[in-house]
């Protein structure tokens, strides 16, 4: 199995996410406790799962068991190997997606491992270069960076 390295800015991230949850009421603050147990959930086996890092380089539109797995294709053209997971809890789409990268570190794939670069609101993310903000500048900063 991989490493996964949680970059600091994703750590930051999630803590956003932690404090607008304990700011939040009513329908937004039950929404943000179901994303946060789920992007936990994603989190560990990302982790520890080895059938879950098998599927973290597999391009597909299907959802299975909760996740949907996807090349960031702008980066990817690019010679950036970036991806996100898309979140669902149930039947409903979780607001956030997990960025993360693949970085080989020799040939055999021996000693490669996984980085989460960024949890962010869907809202506020675009995949497509013409769209970048400052979430995806920091992102690919960090990629270069690592």
């Amino acid at each position: 199995m991989h490493p996964l390295i949680r970059h600091k800015n994703a750590d930051q991230d999630l803590l956003n996410i932690v404090q607008q949850f304990k700011r939040a009421t009513g329908h937004k603050r039950k929404r943000l406790k179901g994303a946060l147990g789920r992007i936990a959930f994603i989190l560990e086996a990302m982790e520890t799962d080895e059938d879950m890092q098998k599927r973290l380089l597999k391009h597909s539109n299907d959802e299975c068991g909760g996740v949907n797995f996807k090349k960031w294709l702008a980066q990817h053209k690019l010679g950036n190997d970036l991806w996100r997971v898309k979140l669902w809890s149930g039947p409903e789409l979780v607001g956030y997606r997990i960025i993360y990268a693949y970085e080989k570190t020799d040939q055999n794939h021996n000693q490669s491992r996984f980085h989460v670069l960024a949890i962010v609101d869907r809202n506020d993310f675009n995949y497509e270069d013409e769209h970048q903000n400052l979430i995806s500048a920091r992102i690919i900063n960090d990629y270069s960076n690592m």
